[in-house]
């Protein structure tokens, strides 16, 4: 199935939106018909002063999970390559160079 995988630009990002509010970045791949991968995973924590702050998955999780995610399809309401210059883009790669 190319259909949904042909679209998803393997040079950058995705944002990932999804059925319960959330919304995952990362890299997106179709490993099936009904399920994506993402990986290399970011998403916003809101702090309590209401800012919001890009944080790695897996970075302050007590389960410890793998930067990566195996998502329904189902619960995907929609997703979108992001352009290379996009903020959400510069502050991962940004984060990947104080590594």
């Amino acid at each position: 199935d190319t259909s949904s995988g042909a679209t998803i630009d393997a040079e950058t990002y995705q944002a990932v939106f999804l059925t319960n509010d959330q919304i995952y970045f990362g890299r997106l791949k179709n490993i099936s018909p009904n399920y994506l991968v993402l990986s290399d995973v970011y998403y916003v924590k809101i702090n309590e002063s209401g800012t919001g702050q890009l944080v790695k998955l897996g970075a302050i999780e007590p389960h410890g999970p793998k930067n990566e995610m195996i998502i329904n399809q189902d619960h995907i309401l929609f997703w979108e390559n992001l352009k290379v210059d996009s903020p959400v883009v510069k502050t991962i790669q940004n984060m990947q160079l104080q590594k």
